[in-house]
């Protein structure tokens, strides 16, 4: 899970299909970091910049391999959240289609929908 964090982090999305597929276990894939973030809370906080067909990718390889976008982090967002931080619009739309609230409120008071108000 680390490699495909740094990965992500470093916003190296070919690598991270690569390793999706060197990956076999999905325990593996569907770890958590220490903030409780799984490997759908870092694509959506890096997504900015990426290519949407290969964000598509390793969203649907995320899902296939059982990470739950829905899941919340420590601080009670989730990939929602940080999709909208990193205005990845099209990454969003897939979001809300698999049932994440726009007025779903994280720890701090903020719904997706306030923090995409607030820019």
């Amino acid at each position: 899970m680390l490699a495909m964090q740094d990965a992500l982090d470093e916003k190296k999305f070919n690598l991270v299909l690569t390793l999706l597929g060197k990956t076999a276990d999905d325990r593996i894939v569907r770890q958590k970091n220490a903030k409780q973030q799984n490997l759908m809370h870092i694509l959506s906080q890096n997504a900015n910049g990426g290519q949407f067909h290969i964000l598509k990718r390793i969203y649907d390889a995320l899902k296939k391999r059982g990470v739950n976008c829905l899941e919340r982090d420590i601080l009670g967002s989730n990939a929602l959240h940080y999709a909208i931080g990193s205005n990845c619009f099209d990454l969003c739309q897939i979001l809300v289609s698999e049932g994440i609230g726009i007025n779903d409120i994280n720890n701090d008071g903020h719904s997706p929908l306030s923090l995409y108000m607030k820019g």
